[in-house]
């Protein structure tokens, strides 16, 4: 999401920063949270959760992801994400260090019921995919 403003006929362009603000969805939030934390710099995986639960009144399970990631220098902090109502969860390392080159988190649009976002690793040195529900983006120290 990109906003312009112009000064005038002859003056530049400048981009101004968007801003979390209630004309977006929750979806649009998220993904710019993601983006203002700059998670795609967070490339290291520290600590990969998976927890299967069976809600109350449900008949089927649920999964949920929790990542925490940091960057290659550890000068940063770390990246918490929780991702909620997983599925189609594929995971692949090749090798005995776990990193994303390039951690990436799209909106889903074509209407899969509890499904708003799929979530991969867009270099494919290692597999890692799955659609979710939501998720939460924090920085951690």
């Amino acid at each position: 999401m990109t906003s312009r403003l112009s000064l005038g006929k002859n003056e530049p362009k400048y981009r101004l920063k968007p801003t979390l603000d209630s004309t977006m969805n929750k979806k649009e939030r998220n993904l710019e949270e993601f983006r203002t934390l700059k998670g795609s710099d967070y490339s290291v995986v520290e600590e990969l959760t998976l927890h299967q639960q069976l809600p109350d009144g449900w008949n089927t399970y649920e999964l949920r992801v929790d990542l925490t990631l940091r960057n290659r220098d550890d000068s940063e902090g770390r990246l918490a994400l929780s991702f909620s109502k997983v599925r189609n969860f594929r995971f692949n390392p090749r090798g005995s260090e776990l990193y994303f080159s390039l951690l990436t988190i799209l909106p889903v649009n074509d209407g899969w019921e509890d499904v708003n976002y799929k979530v991969f690793n867009a270099e494919q040195d290692v597999e890692f995919s799955f659609f979710c529900n939501d998720f939460t983006v924090t920085r951690a120290t």
